[in-house]
């Protein structure tokens, strides 16, 4: 790292505004294009035909062979082509299926016969090596037409399968070799889809758009910053010279998302405990502890306090209050409907106003799931629109211009008293569901998110061998979160003379506190989370490209971004009494980056290399507030009082930092079908806007006499780094079977972690926090981020794939990563001396590892057997992970003081998909297709939903080898194959207990096997 000069950054920042300024339609760094090349020569002689054409066919790009007889066409969007080769005396040759991939080079060699008349053009089908030599880092490609065949949900499900590789598009989520969303680039046509505020990647992606997903998981090339992990660069489709479309439609069969009872039916523990035969009496568990008091008991006593203002209660009719205000849910009986859409084609007209190769290309995808509980918004609802249109004013400058919109319409829930709180998308109502909130839904919060993004790509071809680009994109995210409707009082249900509204449906505040009964669930407080906040991210580039010569491929470029992110109505919490209190948090900042770089590949021989320098500039923009003081009682309990805004405390301006970050790659293949790689890098990810800015304050806003800070964010954050290093190896076997194996290492150091500050006089403010009257300061009590995490990584990863086959084809992969991490410097700082016990440096946490294998098998039967019983397919996934390694550590201690380790179970799940092709009639294409999930209906325990007492009983009883049974985590039934969770059970020592979770009946195993229709139509 070295500290940025000003002349460096004047120069830098100049270019970056000209570029911004004089060319506003243009989009980001990802490469979004492959190359072709190879040599023509003489069938007979082997000379070099000097001025040989080469055409890729239906299309103007081309080459002419030079005196070696060597060609190259650059600038080709991915796909399959035709290419053609023709000389005058020669006849011509035509190789079709000629497949392109993003940033690879394909060999296309011509041997032409000679012919002194004009003979019959001889076509060959292009047979592309399985071993890519060019190659120099691990790469996975997916096409649309691959992730087709699969039982998977769309395109980013099937790049999921990749080793090293995890996508949740429900949660906007992605995992590539251990690094998360703040360590990975997700571009689509170059076009950067993240959102800097939440730390959420837009994976929402179209597949009948794609052309193809290259994921780059190491060895990341000079053009490719802001990354540690990995890289997605997807590639959409062009409008092409016909007309083409297609149509999926998938509808997931209604059914129960969880196993166990319906979690509101009869069968249910609740039901059976308040509403069984014998719930007028006390219930009473097998050990003799009392669950509830019965109806006869709760009536004498609701009659004594005038239970709403009546004194002649039944028991009966207590009951019948209960069953209305506990009146079952409906879920699970609706089904899931999936569409994806694209359509494609040239623009008419253009041509005349000279826009050559015009075209477009519209995609639409739809996705519309309940959740696996009911949830205050019914169901999860996912819109998308893309569109993408390319033209050329003349043949050696194209314009694309491309742009999305999408909307999230789901719920939320949402920190109340803590840290920086985060958006959790698609609330499931799971946690709610298990604890007070069960039967009031409007405990969540609704949430929209608006997704937008436009930008475009000039290429200007200066040359057949240079040309350069300039690109622009625009992304932003707009998420608003806020209460569902409130209750209605009107009276709708009368039971023994007393009128009952709606409840528990409908939001209704603290003020009015409702509860059941027996005291078990409420009705009322809730939805603390309201949001109005966005982030604006702008990116500008500027890249050339040039084949100086048969070896040496030169790309240099300067890029420049800003985010603004703002978050001015961040709010979680209300206190009885005080209906504007609650948990604020503001933001409002404009961090910008500058980065600039230079590679060359280089292909020389038997040696492929890519070697290339960048250098990038982080400036948070912004300011650090109270600094030098971190004590300061400007951060406990109305320090902030007088006040108005933030810029008004003391502060200084945040650093500036500029990196420079190597990289180099070598490629060496052995023979044609033996190749070993290598690949260095040193990598910088900018610091999460989340960490950087913000100031949390607890229990009223900033500049009330009574709040209280507890989270400040640091812009003086250093970018957090990884050096890594690769080495790969891939093998061919008869051009039929191929082998890849990588071995990575992965060195994070600075990389952002949370310290305590506390101040002398204790960590909480003297009172109670619902009674402000008297209240003191107290002392200040936060935390903050600092650069004190580090993490080692270390993997393996191995793909057997069966590519050719006339029955079957399929593949294995393995995953087998090992991480290690800790923390150094202070953890907690405390102004008292005598705590210095928690003031101890470096923690180590132990090292996790766990292998990991998909595989997959597809049989299918061949077109020529006929129309019934040809073009048949069934693909089947296998998925096995070894259990990981849990440290349970419910006191809190510092991690090196504990010993006990126990294990998961290994979990497997099975899937397939079952395929038929249908003929095609009037050039359409139609297929039908079922998936199954989770064939055999495998259980993974949901851990998380048990409490902390339960959680301390199934550990101490059963998983702990000493104290209890000496299961594995996961496992749930005792020596007898009683549930112990459900069901009485035994322990080590022959004592019949109790259920440790009865009332979680319905959440403790998600993901029951279910199945999935489609039908998929293409022209």
């Amino acid at each position: 790292m070295m500290r940025t000069n000003r002349y460096f950054k004047l120069i830098c920042m100049t270019a970056a505004v000209l570029l911004t300024l004089f060319i506003p339609e243009m989009d980001m760094r990802a490469g979004t294009t492959g190359k072709i090349a190879g040599v023509v020569l003489d069938a007979g002689t082997k000379e070099p035909l000097i001025g040989a054409n080469i055409l890729i066919v239906g299309t103007r790009m081309g080459a002419t062979a030079g005196v070696d007889g060597s060609y190259f066409i650059l600038n080709i969007p991915p796909g399959d082509y035709s290419v053609r080769a023709t000389m005058v005396g020669y006849g011509p040759i035509l190789q079709q299926k000629v497949r392109v991939n993003v940033d690879r080079t394909t060999t296309v060699d011509f041997n032409l016969n000679q012919s002194t008349i004009q003979g019959q053009e001889v076509v060959i089908t292009a047979q592309r090596p399985l071993v890519e030599k060019d190659v120099t880092s691990s790469q996975k490609v997916t096409t649309s037409e691959t992730a087709s065949t699969l039982p998977v949900a769309d395109i980013m499900d099937a790049v999921s399968l990749e080793p090293g590789v995890t996508v949740d598009t429900e949660n906007l989520d992605i995992t590539i070799r251990g690094g998360g969303n703040d360590e990975i680039s997700f571009q689509v046509d170059g076009m950067e889809r993240s959102d800097k505020l939440n730390d959420k990647i837009y994976a929402i992606t179209n597949s009948a758009s794609v052309s193809e997903i290259q994921v780059l998981t190491g060895g990341f090339n000079a053009e490719y910053g802001d990354i540690r992990s990995g890289i997605f660069n997807v590639v959409t489709k062009e409008g092409g010279r016909r007309l083409s479309g297609s149509a999926d439609y998938r509808l997931g069969a209604a059914h129960q998302k969880h196993f166990g009872p319906n979690a509101y039916g009869e069968d249910q523990y609740d039901y059976k405990i308040y509403a069984g035969p014998g719930s007028f009496e006390p219930v009473k568990d097998i050990e003799g502890r009392q669950i509830f008091a019965g109806w006869n008991a709760l009536a004498v006593n609701a009659n004594k306090s005038k239970y709403l203002g009546k004194g002649d209660w039944t028991p009966q009719d207590l009951l019948e209050v209960w069953k209305w205000q506990h009146r079952p849910i409906p879920y699970g009986d609706k089904p899931d409907h999936y569409l994806d859409t694209g359509l494609g084609g040239p623009i008419p007209g253009l041509d005349k106003i000279g826009l050559k190769d015009a075209g477009f290309f519209l995609g639409y995808k739809f996705t519309r799931e309940y959740p696996v509980l009911p949830s205050i918004s019914e169901f999860d609802n996912y819109n998308t629109f893309e569109g993408k249109i390319n033209f050329k004013p003349h043949n050696a400058l194209k314009f694309v211009v491309s742009g999305l919109y999408g909307k999230t319409e789901t719920s939320t829930i949402g920190s109340t008293w803590g840290g920086q709180p985060l958006m959790q998308y698609g609330a499931d109502v799971t946690a709610d569901a298990l604890g007070t909130y069960k039967y009031y839904l409007a405990s969540q919060g609704l949430l929209n998110v608006f997704t937008k993004s436009i930008g475009g790509k000039m290429t200007h071809s200066l040359s057949p061998s240079t040309f350069y680009e300039v690109r622009y994109d625009y992304f932003t995210t707009e998420t608003e979160a806020g209460k569902s409707r409130a209750r209605n009082p009107e009276i709708i249900k009368t039971i023994a003379g007393v009128g009952f509204d709606e409840a528990p449906i409908g939001w209704i505040g603290e003020a009015n506190p409702i509860t059941d009964l027996p005291g078990t669930y409420v009705f009322y407080g809730g939805a603390n989370v309201v949001d109005t906040s966005f982030v604006k991210s702008h990116k500008v580039n500027f890249d050339f490209t040039s084949q100086i010569n048969k070896e040496n491929l030169v790309k240099f470029g300067i890029e420049y971004g800003t985010d603004h992110v703002k978050r001015f109505n961040r709010k979680a919490g209300t206190i009885i009494l005080a209906p504007n209190a609650g948990d604020f948090v503001r933001l409002n900042a404009k961090p910008y980056h500058i980065a600039g770089y230079i590679q060359d590949k280089i292909e020389y021989g038997g040696l492929i290399a890519n070697i290339g320098l960048r250098i990038e500039h982080y400036d948070a923009n912004s300011w650090v507030y109270v600094p030098n003081d971190i004590y300061s009682m400007i951060w406990a309990r109305g320090g902030t009082e007088g006040y108005l805004t933030y810029d008004d405390l003391p502060k200084e301006k945040a650093k500036s930092n500029t990196y420079l970050a190597p990289r180099i790659a070598f490629s060496h293949p052995v023979r044609q079908n033996t190749k070993f790689f290598f690949n260095y890098g040193v990598y910088y990810s900018e610091p999460s806007n989340r960490h950087r800015f913000g100031i949390y304050n607890e229990s009223w806003d900033f500049g009330n006499g009574q709040a209280d800070t507890r989270w400040l964010g640091n812009p003086n954050l250093l970018a957090p780094r990884t050096a890594a290093y690769e080495v790969g190896f891939e093998q061919s076997i008869k051009d039929e079977w191929l082998i890849r194996s990588y071995f990575y290492s992965k060195d994070n150091t600075d990389q952002v972690g949370q310290i305590s500050v506390i101040g002398l006089d204790g960590s909480q403010a003297i009172g109670d926090f619902r009674n402000y009257e008297g209240v003191g300061k107290g002392a200040c009590s936060y935390t903050t981020q600092r650069n004190n995490n580090w993490e080692d990584i270390r993997g393996i990863e191995l793909k057997v794939t069966k590519m050719r086959g006339r029955f079957f084809t399929g593949w294995l992969t393995m995953d087998y990563l090992i991480s290690t991490s800790g923390n150094y410097g202070l953890q907690r700082y405390q102004q008292d001396p005598l705590a210095a016990y928690y003031q101890y440096s470096a923690v180590k946490l132990q090292p996790q590892t766990q292998p990991s294998f998909i595989a997959n098998v597809d049989f299918h039967t061949p077109n020529e057997w006929g129309n019934l019983a040809g073009d048949w397919r069934l693909s089947l996934i296998q998925r096995w992970n070894k259990g990981t390694k849990v440290i349970y550590n419910p006191t809190g201690l510092p991690t090196r003081e504990v010993r006990t380790i126990y294990y998961w179970i290994n979990n497997y799940t099975t899937t397939f998909r079952l395929n038929k092709t249908l003929p095609s009639f009037a050039g359409v294409k139609t297929r039908v297709y079922m998936d199954v999930n989770n064939v055999f209906n495998f259980k993974l325990l949901n851990l998380g939903v048990l409490e902390a007492a339960e959680t301390e009983l199934y550990y101490s009883q059963f998983v702990d080898k000493n104290t209890g049974l000496g299961n594995k985590v996961g496992d749930y039934k005792d020596k007898n194959g009683n549930n112990i969770f459900t069901e009485n059970w035994v322990d080590k020592n022959g004592t019949t207990h109790a259920p440790l979770a009865p009332d979680k009946d319905f959440a403790l195993f998600y993901n029951p096997r279910s199945f999935l229709f489609g039908v998929k139509v293409e022209f």
